[in-house]
């Protein structure tokens, strides 16, 4: 759980100063750049400008040392890997495989907030300055 109650701990907890913690919040489209990759087929990423870059993997540190990940859970999971992952189905007779189409995009960020506020324990204004930090569009 972080429980963090305040913008000043929040930016105490990133390791760095509330004036930039707001400053970047205040600007947050301007740390973001769309851009298309060509594979397979023709894909839009989000490219993530620094200083938020920097706050984001700040932040992925602190959820992965306060909150516990379920054992099942291996994307993003330090660690893990889908190798490891498949390794646990071998010698199952069947297998499902599932891929959410636009799931992230279809993810609200009330639901974000909610889960900073209701299940780590975080201020209402501090889950609102998160969800800014994590969300994007």
């Amino acid at each position: 759980m972080l429980n963090i109650k305040s913008p000043r701990h929040l930016a105490y907890r990133l390791s760095v100063s509330e004036e930039r913690l707001h400053q970047v919040i205040t600007n947050i489209n301007s740390f973001y750049q769309e851009i298309t990759i060509y594979k397979k087929k023709q894909r839009k990423v989000v490219n993530v400008k620094e200083p938020l870059k920097t706050i984001q993997k700040k932040l992925l540190h602190l959820l992965y040392t306060e909150t516990q990940i379920h054992p099942s859970a291996y994307g993003w999971s330090p660690g893990k890997s889908s190798i490891k992952n498949a390794a646990c189905h071998i010698g199952h007779r069947a297998k499902l495989c599932i891929d959410i189409k636009d799931c992230f995009p279809n993810t609200h960020s009330s639901s974000v907030r909610k889960l900073f506020e209701e299940d780590l324990g975080c201020s209402p204004s501090v889950a609102t300055m998160l969800t800014k930090l994590t969300t994007y569009k």
